[in-house]
């Protein structure tokens, strides 16, 4: 590690959750951000965001047995997506000539996630067609707290400049710039392969050239468009594997997503260049231009750290009014009673007086319930090795926070059986041992 702060950050990156598609997996990923001194990292699966937790999780390990003496290297998380986006205007319309362009957003802040997670949801569910689609009326609806970066050459912007219409690349650039604002970003890469070899189709050798070119033609045009609409301009790297060396291995998962073997001319083959790049790596392909770099910190700089971990939001099961309410919790424990019901410093880790006061109510209501059944199903009186047994799992269920949920169980249970005919079996884990629950 160099202990130097990077002054870069990759913003477009695929993980193994590309499925055969990417290869970069998470710790690995995490840990070599941290040695490069990365400040922040983007993951951009394509149509999904199964990497997210992961990735987020692991951008905040301290674990010293995985990552050792970068244990405290601190990483942002930036969750994100390189989404399709739909060229029929209509994410749901099933067109054979439809296109589909590649776009990638990053959530900013919690909203800009449930905002995302909205967009990849209704990509799937509404949008599935060969590949999971939004459009821009989503866009318009679901935009706030996400960045938004032009992607790859397969983007709209990319594809009207190596199409030579820049009239139609500014049109859709000035559409983003409108919605996003300066959270609007044109994104451009550079892949000058120098990949040979008997495994490499000639094809592909000849079109790894043509998409150099290319390439150097949305450079050009994209910085153009940047100081016409002032719009920053990031370098990315489309990252799919760690290592440069990692190049064969990631050829062989493209031969086996198409179905074709390595000696197939005309497969679909990656220059070797989509490799996670330090940022020395980075400036020697944009050496005219560093300031597309710099922006990418610009960019890491926008987002903010946001906690994805909540506890759980149960439903609150109704007690019937007959058997009491809080405000009789209340009179009957103060909060020194209440808390001696508990083991020590239980009471704040679930939440406080106010919230334990509702455990406590469920619990005393839950224990009614049990004590009851168990009379009626072991007979009265119960033998004192039943008894011990429900007595400590009340305890163990009231003091983990989980009365209110044994309630839920039950009263659908009860509905199950009683008013819907629906059968239900014995059950199975570690329910099934429960005494409680029998």
């Amino acid at each position: 590690m160099s202990g130097e702060k990077s002054d870069f950050v990759h913003l477009h990156l695929h993980t193994t959750y590309s499925l055969l598609d990417g290869q970069c997996q998470i710790v690995p990923l995490v840990r070599k951000a941290r040695a490069l001194g990365m400040p922040a990292l983007a993951v951009t699966d394509h149509g999904n965001l199964f990497a997210l937790k992961n990735f987020y999780d692991e951008c905040r390990s301290k674990k010293g047995k995985v990552y050792g003496d970068l244990a405290d290297v601190h990483v942002k998380p930036i969750l994100g997506c390189e989404t399709y986006v739909t060229s029929t205007g209509d994410h749901r319309l099933r067109d054979k000539s439809e296109r589909r362009y590649h776009l990638c957003l990053h959530a900013r802040n919690l909203t800009g996630y449930h905002n995302l997670v909205k967009l990849i949801s209704l990509a799937h569910t509404e949008g599935f067609y060969h590949h999971p689609r939004i459009d821009h009326a989503l866009l318009e609806k679901y935009h706030e707290g996400l960045h938004c970066s032009s992607a790859c050459i397969a983007g709209e912007v990319s594809h009207a400049l190596a199409a030579d219409d820049f009239a139609e690349a500014e049109r859709i650039a000035r559409w983003y710039k409108d919605l996003f604002g300066a959270d609007y970003s044109l994104e451009v890469m550079l892949h000058p392969s120098k990949k040979a070899g008997p495994d490499v189709p000639m094809s592909a050798r000849d079109g790894f050239a043509d998409l150099y070119e290319r390439q150097k033609k949305v450079v050009k045009g994209m910085l153009a468009l940047g100081k016409k609409l002032d719009i920053r301009v990031i370098a990315t790297n489309d990252v799919h594997f760690l290592e440069k060396d990692d190049d064969d291995s990631h050829d062989v998962l493209l031969a086996l997503s198409t179905g074709r073997k390595l000696s197939d001319s005309g497969r679909m083959v990656y220059t070797g260049e989509e490799w996670f790049k330090s940022a020395a790596d980075m400036k020697a392909l944009f050496a005219e231009n560093p300031e597309l770099l710099a922006n990418t910190l610009e960019v890491a700089d926008r987002i903010e750290e946001y906690e994805l971990d909540s506890d759980p939001i149960m439903p609150r099961f109704d007690i019937p009014s007959t058997f009491g309410t809080e405000a009789d919790i209340r009179a009957k424990y103060d909060e020194e009673k209440l808390a001696a019901l508990y083991p020590e410093g239980r009471v704040k880790k679930l939440g406080g007086y106010e919230k334990v006061v509702r455990i406590q109510f469920e619990a005393e209501y839950l224990a009614s319930l049990v004590w009851a059944g168990a009379k009626r199903r072991w007979g009265e009186p119960l033998a004192p090795e039943i008894a011990d047994r429900v007595q400590f799992e009340l305890d163990t269920i009231r003091t983990m926070g989980f009365p209110g949920y044994f309630l839920i169980v039950h009263d659908y249970i009860r509905a199950a059986r009683e008013e819907c005919g629906v059968w239900v079996g014995p059950g199975r884990g570690s329910a099934a041992g429960s005494a409680v629950a029998h």
